[in-house]
């Protein structure tokens, strides 16, 4: 009678597996939502200057709200931001 193998690494290669599939699946359907509905997402303002967080390419819109290319905002609804880092964290908590 021939020796069974451990079904272990076959479980382990088939969970990995299906992650990957999962991640490839979320990952196809978010790229199509985006290209979908890529009218319906604003564009951003400005960019901001690594890593000091100064502001690069104002777009019109953002200078008719009074910023100019190298402004560096000093806080975001009253939060007191220092870096890029500060700006990026208290736009995600929004």
């Amino acid at each position: 009678m021939p020796a069974r193998r451990s079904l272990v690494p076959l479980i382990g290669v088939a969970a990995l597996f299906l992650i990957s599939v999962a991640f490839q699946v979320r990952f196809t359907y978010d790229s199509i939502n985006t290209q979908l509905h890529v009218t319906e997402y604003a564009r951003a303002p400005f960019r901001l200057n690594n890593p000091d967080g100064k502001l690069v390419s104002v777009r019109p819109e953002a200078k008719e709200a009074g910023l100019e290319d190298g402004d560096r905002p000093i806080d975001i609804e009253g939060r007191r931001v220092r870096g890029i880092a500060d700006i990026i964290e208290t736009i995600e908590e929004m």
